[in-house]
Parts: structure tokens; C-alpha cells; sequence
């Protein structure tokens, strides 16, 4: 890992890691970033993937309920526009 390779391995160097990684990967708003830029970027089996994001960014604690009408408005926007008529 990239983050922590310069540290050696140490007891002294074990809350320094520690650190590091929970400031990359245990920032919410990052997380839920990466999870909605994955619902936009989806291509294919759009709610199943959907969904699996929307619980992706729910268990990090962030409640998606009332964001319906922005979700469902960017489905929308994702389905092939020469198949769908609704749009």
C-alpha cells in the first residue's frame, strides 16, 4: 500500500499508519462521492447497480430517502433515449 509504504514496521509506527488510513478511507464524503460517481458512470443493469450503491452509501451512515426525485431523475437521464419513450 502506497499510503503506508514509507513507514517501517514498528510499534512507534503504528498509530502514524493508522492515521493515514482512516484520513483516505473513512472520509464520508469521499466515500459517498466515489458511490454516486459509480451510479453515473454505470453502462449496464442500471437498478441493480443502482441499488447496490444506494446501500453502498447508506451504510455509511448517509440516508439517500430524501433524495427520490434527484435519484430517479438521474436514472432517468441514464437510460438509451432511442429506446425509451418516458424521457
Amino acid at each position: 500500500m502506497r499510503l503506508i509504504q514509507h513507514l517501517h514496521v514498528s510499534p512507534q509506527n503504528y498509530q502514524a499508519a493508522w492515521s493515514l488510513l482512516k484520513q483516505r478511507y473513512n472520509n464520508k464524503r469521499i466515500l459517498f462521492k466515489i458511490q454516486w460517481d459509480r451510479v453515473l458512470d454505470q453502462p449496464r443493469q442500471l437498478l441493480d447497480t443502482t441499488n447496490e450503491y444506494l446501500n453502498a452509501i447508506e451504510s455509511q451512515g448517509i440516508s439517500t430517502e430524501e433524495a427520490d426525485q434527484f435519484i430517479a431523475r438521474t436514472i432517468v437521464r441514464k437510460l438509451d433515449k432511442k429506446r425509451c419513450k418516458i424521457i
